[in-house]
């Protein structure tokens, strides 16, 4: 092809979609005006010899030990007036843009066979048709399911009111497979209500296959971002899931980082940082970090939770047991003995009350400490000490005998030394929580962003039931 060819092109193109080049004509009548012929000008520039063609590589298959790298970065800087998205030649044109977010679907794996995969080409054309910007969208071209054909993902992005994300942002997540005869089928496409950001493409959970990973931010009165990580699995034909339900951040961050020396998991580490807004209601502005891992393969799982001990409030007695009550979650692979040093940790007399509701700090503490005694005195009891368990009771019915944390620990116990499971011992203390209100709901008095525990949550049983 040539350099007259491919502008013909480009002004074909432009003169289909005239919103690629109007932008350049309104800046008042002192300025130059621009035209479909504009914005592609032909140079008389000598070409220079034409290299012979080189043989066409099958595409590679990633490897867990080689990370997927775009070709363009998800924020490409590239100088759209200066790249026309087009064919050199006559063998196609590039279809006309979307009049819908919905629309991309059908229509990518046209672009995509027009420009013959060339990622500049369709990079550029999601660019006119505002499809994706510097700070939205994103778009790459590798083999995701390794069988050795190319694939492509795509997260179209517009702007519209009716957007869920932030400034009315709204995405979608399409993902296709190379086929046979050199298209592409879109195999998943999941439900998305925000804005969709690229975390990483590559083996994340050490398993020897690509996982792919992204956030979708969604907003209210603050904005909220949800991690997604999913797999190809070639027996179900279709990508699945490998991230528990709650990986969510307020007003916070997401990324994919090493595992810390020690660390239980395999493969690499999902960190959420931050979970800082200001809700209506108020809350307590104490940043957190919270590791999620995967074991053995197996989908990535919380297993941390730790607030910012530089923040001012981090000394609230109801943080200190959110940090606890994650560990105590962990404990089928951290043990017991970690919970039991933070909620022995969270009896310190030096914690503060701060609930946002106004609730009396002496009232707010009596509760909070009932529920730290009564869930030390299960993890006790699960680590096989039944000793130092009654010594905390004794010590909980000393100081609050009338609690219902007091009557539930001592029902507690007796259910375990008796022989019951934990399943069955905490649906026998189900009608005291139901009772008892306030020991759940003392929970929810620090803020959107610090979890509370429902009713059937106070008592905690383990993964296994058992």
């Amino acid at each position: 092809g040539n350099i007259a060819d491919a502008c013909a092109a480009a002004t074909a193109f432009a003169e289909q979609n005239p919103e690629s080049y109007e932008a350049l004509s309104d800046y008042g009548y002192a300025n130059p005006t621009f035209t479909a012929t504009d914005l592609c000008p032909v140079l008389a520039i000598q070409p220079a010899a034409t290299p012979e063609p080189a043989a066409t590589a099958e595409t590679p298959a990633a490897t867990a030990t080689e990370p997927i790298t775009p070709i363009l970065t998800l924020t490409a800087t590239t100088d759209v007036s200066a790249v026309a998205p087009v064919l050199s030649g006559t063998d196609g044109e590039l279809p006309a843009c979307p009049t819908t977010l919905d629309g991309y679907a059908s229509v990518l794996p046209a672009v995509i066979a027009v420009s013959e995969a060339d990622p500049l080409v369709v990079e550029t054309w999601l660019r006119l048709c505002d499809g994706m910007a510097d700070d939205r969208g994103g778009m790459l071209l590798a083999d995701f399911n390794g069988d050795g054909r190319e694939d492509a993902l795509f997260l179209p992005t517009i702007v519209s009111d009716l957007g869920f994300g932030p400034g009315g942002a709204q995405g979608a997540i399409l993902i296709y497979h190379g086929n046979d005869s050199g298209g592409y089928d879109l195999v998943y496409s999941p439900d998305v209500y925000g804005q969709p950001t690229l975390l990483a493409v590559e083996d994340l959970n050490g398993d020897g296959a690509i996982d792919i990973a992204w956030t979708v931010e969604g907003c209210s009165t603050f904005c909220v971002k949800e991690v997604q990580i999913v797999t190809w699995d070639a027996d179900a034909g279709d990508y699945v899931s490998i991230i528990e339900p709650g990986a969510t951040i307020a007003e916070g961050t997401a990324s994919v980082e090493a595992l810390p020396e020690g660390s239980l998991g395999t493969g690499m580490q999902l960190l959420l940082t931050g979970g800082v807004s200001g809700t209506p209601e108020g809350g307590l502005e104490v940043d957190h970090t919270e590791s999620w891992q995967s074991l053995d393969g197996q989908p990535f799982r919380r297993l941390s939770w730790l607030y910012n001990r530089e923040t001012a409030g981090n000394d609230c007695l109801g943080l200190r047991l959110v940090e606890a009550d994650v560990t105590l979650q962990a404990a089928d692979v951290l043990g017991y003995a970690p919970a039991i040093e933070q909620y022995r940790a969270a009896l310190d007399p030096a914690l503060r009350a701060c609930s946002i509701h106004g609730v009396p700090a002496i009232e707010e503490l009596k509760l909070l400490q009932g529920l730290a005694t009564f869930r030390l005195i299960q993890a006790q009891t699960l680590a096989g000490d039944d000793t130092a368990a009654a010594q905390d009771l004794a010590a909980l019915q000393q100081g609050q005998p009338d609690s219902g944390f007091a009557q539930a620990a001592e029902a507690w116990l007796a259910a375990i030394q008796g022989g019951a499971d934990p399943a069955a011992a905490c649906l026998a203390l189900q009608p005291i929580f139901d009772k008892e209100t306030l020991t759940w709901q003392i929970t929810d008095h620090f803020g959107i962003n610090h979890p509370a525990l429902a009713p059937e949550q106070v008592c905690f049983v383990p993964r296994d039931g058992e």
